[in-house]
């Protein structure tokens, strides 16, 4: 995973050449979606807290893996790779079981800033094969499967 999004890039842009403060967040979520997002994804009309099939959908805090929050940001995260440029996940992320009533095809996820609606996409990517979930499945990412690259 190492696509930016418009939001993302625009702060660090500003950040490093403009002298625009750009504030880490104070947590990161990872999110998923039916339809792969784009850079310009300003709401994540495509994520599954948007559909109706999945009413207990949350984000999960990348640092918890469960859901629950508390722990920072880097206890979520590997040291990252100096050479490639790279971080990944050190917890397992773990979302609630599909309780709707139909199917649900996840095709991308995102990595967010915030849990809520006005949250900003940061990174996104679509799966490297799309995954299906029926009623009272469960998705996990194991350790080190989430990875974010900058090169």
């Amino acid at each position: 995973m190492s696509k930016f999004s418009d939001h993302l890039e625009s702060s660090l842009l500003n950040h490093i050449f403009r002298d625009i403060l750009y504030t880490k967040p104070s947590s990161i979520y990872i999110g998923l979606f039916t339809v792969v997002p784009a850079d310009a994804l300003g709401t994540p009309t495509n994520e599954v807290l948007a559909t109706s099939a999945w009413s207990n959908y949350l984000r999960v805090d990348a640092a918890n893996g469960d859901g629950t929050t508390g722990a920072g940001i880097a206890t979520g995260w590997q040291t990252p790779n100096a050479t490639g440029g790279s971080t990944s996940n050190a917890k397992v992320i773990t979302f609630a079981a599909n309780n709707g009533a139909a199917s649900v095809t996840i095709k991308g996820i995102g990595i967010f800033d915030g849990s809520g609606s006005g949250a900003n996409l940061l990174f996104h990517s679509q799966l490297a094969t799309e995954k299906t979930l029926l009623t009272g499945d469960v998705l996990s990412f194991g350790l080190n499967s989430i990875t974010v690259t900058l090169a």
